[in-house]
C-alpha cells in the first residue's frame, strides 16, 4: 500500500520492536504468541528441505561450494549472536551496578 522497497514482514517486526520499546504492547502478549509458534518452527523448514530434495541437479555441480557456504555463514552468524548477546549482558549488568550505586547513595 505504501510501496516501500521492504518486506511487509519486516516492517512489521519493526513496528512490533518499537512497540515493545516504547511498552504500547506488553511483553506477556508476545511472548505466549512466540511459545506456540516456537513450539512448531521446525514444521517450517520440512516444506524447503522437500524442495532442495526434489531438484538435486541444481545443486549437484556446487555441493562443495554450498557446504562451504553454509558452514561459513552459520559461523558468522553464531559469533554475532554470541558478540551482541555478551554486550547486551554486559550492559544490563553495569545499568544494574549503577542502579544500585544509586540506591546505595540516596540512603
Amino acid at each position: 500500500m505504501l510501496h516501500l522497497p521492504i518486506p511487509g514482514s519486516i516492517i512489521g517486526l519493526f513496528l512490533l520492536f518499537i512497540a515493545l520499546i516504547l511498552k504500547i504492547c506488553p511483553l506477556t502478549w508476545i511472548e505466549t504468541g512466540a511459545e506456540l509458534l516456537l513450539a512448531y518452527l521446525p514444521l517450517v523448514f520440512i516444506p524447503a528441505t522437500v524442495g532442495v530434495m526434489n531438484y538435486p541437479h541444481l545443486f549437484a555441480g556446487s555441493g562443495v561450494m554450498l557446504l562451504f557456504i553454509v558452514m561459513v555463514s552459520t559461523l558468522i552468524v553464531m559469533i554475532a549472536a554470541g558478540c551482541t548477546s555478551q554486550w547486551l549482558a554486559n550492559r544490563a549488568q553495569q545499568r544494574k551496578e549503577k542502579k544500585m550505586c544509586q540506591e546505595h547513595l540516596s540512603q
